[in-house]
């Protein structure tokens, strides 16, 4: 699920009509469209209101916005590395990459 799939879902389940809910957030129904429709994301304050006003954790929400905060950003631009790892990634066949993500995943749960 995207998060503009979330936002409205949840939206549907409040009873909230896009223009209503667009006017609690202090945004316009426009952006609320695009927004549902994955056109647009919402900068971190705008995504609190939101989560606020649909009474979700913006911890869910944050988890379903897939941009790179821009410390993330940065460090990948800065460090070779990193950029060549995530390349290795996306360019692997599903198999393997499925294969060096467990691997990453198991390293970092064994990181105290």
């Amino acid at each position: 699920m995207t998060l503009g799939q979330r936002i409205r879902e949840r939206r549907l389940q409040l009873h909230v009509t896009l223009r209503e809910f667009a006017r609690r957030v202090g945004v316009s129904a426009p952006y609320v469209t695009d927004l549902e429709a994955g056109r647009r994301h919402p900068s971190p304050e705008i995504l609190a209101r939101i989560a606020a006003e649909l009474e979700l954790p913006g911890a869910e929400l944050e988890a379903l916005d897939t941009r790179l905060s821009p410390d993330v950003r940065r460090w990948v631009e800065t460090q070779p590395d990193v950029a060549q790892l995530l390349r290795t990634l996306k360019g692997s066949s599903g198999r393997r990459r499925s294969q060096m993500l467990r691997q990453i995943r198991r390293m970092v749960e064994e990181d105290p």
